[in-house]
C-alpha cells in the first residue's frame, strides 16, 4: 500500500479531532429591554470590570506613594536644640523646611534668659544628649538614633562623667524615615513593621533607579555653648548669655540672630516703678511708662543688650521714694557706684536689681 502524503495525514488528523470534539454549548437567550431577544451577558463580565477597577486604584494609589516617596526624601528636616545652660534645660524644634525656623523661635526665647542660646542646628539626622551624673551634658548626632545615643554616652564616659545616660526625651530626630537597603537598618525613628517594609521597598527601587535615596545630614554646634554644658551644673550657675553664645557660628551658617533688647527703667515719687523690655529703645521706654502708671514717671534708665546696671531705692528726707539706676561694665560695677550715688541723698538704700541685658 503506497504512503500517505503530508496533506493526507493532515486531513486524517483533523478528522479525528472534530469526531471526539466536545458538542458545543447552547447559547443563553435573554429577552432584551426593546423587545426581542439577544444572548445573555455572560455572568463574569461584571466582575472583570470591577477587577479592572480595583487594578486601576491600586495604580493610582501606588503613583501618589511614589511621588509622595520622593518628595520627602528630596527635602530637608531642620532641627534645633537650644539649651539653659545654668540649670541643663534643654527644649527642640524640628521638622522645619527652612534652618532659620528652627534656629529663629529658640533664639528669640533664651533672649530673655540668661546662660542660655541655641547649642546644635542640625538637618535629616538625630541628636541625643547624654548626661553625666553631675549634670554634665555632652551632645551627639547621627541619623540612626541607636548609634546616637550611644555616641553621646561615649563622650560623656570619656570625659569622666559617671552614669552617662540618654533619657527617652533627650533624643530627637528631625528627617525622613528610612530603611537602609544595604545593612537594614533604619533612620529616623521608625515605628512599625509595615512602614518599615514600605521605606525598605522604595528605598530599594530609588537605588535601582538612580534616584536620591536621603538628603546628607548635617549639624552645627555651638562651641562655647558645647564646653560650657560638659562641666558640672554647679559650675554653670553664674553663666551669662555672653559666655555661652558664638554669634559668628551661626552668621557662617548664613543665619542672623536675634537682635538686641532694650530695657528702660521708670520710677514715679509715690512709689510706682515700671519695666519695659523690647526690640528697641522707644517700644522699652513707652512699656516702662504704661507699667509706671503715673503722671510723674521718669525715665530713670535705658540699657540694651551687652549693657549691665543697677536699681537702688532708697527713701528721701521727704519720705518719699528715690531711686537710682547706672550701667557699669559689670553688674557689681553699676551696683556699687548705684548705692554710693543713693546713699547721698536718702536713707535706706537696697539694691533691687542687679544684672545684664542680655
Amino acid at each position: 500500500m503506497p504512503g500517505r502524503t503530508l496533506s493526507q495525514w493532515l486531513l486524517a488528523a483533523g478528522l479525528a479531532a472534530a469526531a471526539f470534539a466536545a458538542p458545543a454549548q447552547p447559547q443563553v437567550i435573554c429577552q432584551a429591554p426593546q423587545g426581542g431577544q439577544v444572548p445573555c451577558p455572560s455572568p463574569f463580565g461584571e466582575a472583570y470590570a470591577q477587577m479592572a477597577e480595583v487594578g486601576r486604584q491600586a495604580e493610582e494609589r501606588r503613583a501618589r506613594e511614589w511621588a509622595d516617596d520622593k518628595a520627602g526624601r528630596e527635602a530637608d528636616y531642620w532641627g534645633a536644640i537650644a539649651v539653659l545652660a545654668p540649670t541643663g534645660e534643654a527644649v527642640n524644634v524640628g521638622f522645619e523646611s527652612q534652618p532659620q525656623w528652627a534656629f529663629g523661635p529658640l533664639r528669640r526665647a533664651c533672649n530673655m534668659r540668661y546662660g542660655c542660646d541655641v547649642a546644635v542646628l542640625y538637618k535629616n539626622t538625630c541628636v541625643a544628649i547624654a548626661r553625666g551624673d553631675r549634670g554634665q551634658m555632652f551632645l551627639a548626632d547621627d541619623p540612626k538614633p541607636q548609634q546616637a545615643s550611644a555616641a553621646a554616652s561615649q563622650a560623656c564616659a570619656q570625659a569622666g562623667g559617671g552614669a552617662c545616660k540618654v533619657a527617652k526625651n533627650e533624643l530627637t530626630c528631625s528627617g525622613f524615615d528610612y530603611i537602609d537597603s544595604i545593612t537594614g537598618e533604619g533612620g529616623i525613628g521608625q515605628k512599625s513593621l509595615f512602614s518599615k517594609w514600605r521605606k525598605l521597598r522604595f528605598d530599594m527601587a530609588a537605588k535601582v533607579g538612580g534616584d536620591i535615596v536621603v538628603q546628607p545630614p548635617a549639624a552645627t554646634y555651638n562651641p562655647r555653648l558645647r564646653r560650657a554644658l560638659a562641666q558640672p551644673k554647679a559650675d554653670r550657675a553664674g553663666l551669662r548669655n555672653r559666655d555661652v553664645r558664638d554669634d559668628a557660628v551661626w552668621s557662617r551658617a548664613g543665619l542672623t540672630p536675634a537682635p538686641d533688647l532694650w530695657l528702660a527703667f521708670a520710677f514715679s515719687g509715690s512709689g510706682q516703678i515700671g519695666l519695659g523690655l523690647d526690640r528697641d529703645d522707644d517700644s522699652a521706654v513707652s512699656a516702662a511708662r504704661s507699667k509706671c502708671q503715673e503722671r510723674d514717671c521718669e525715665i530713670a534708665l535705658r540699657a540694651h543688650s551687652g549693657q549691665c546696671y543697677a536699681i537702688v531705692q532708697g527713701v528721701s528726707p521727704q519720705a518719699r521714694l528715690h531711686a537710682v539706676a547706672l550701667i557699669g561694665r559689670t553688674p557689681e560695677e553699676a551696683q556699687k557706684a548705684s548705692l554710693k550715688q543713693c546713699a547721698a541723698g536718702a536713707s535706706d538704700c537696697s539694691v533691687a536689681v542687679a544684672e545684664c541685658v542680655e
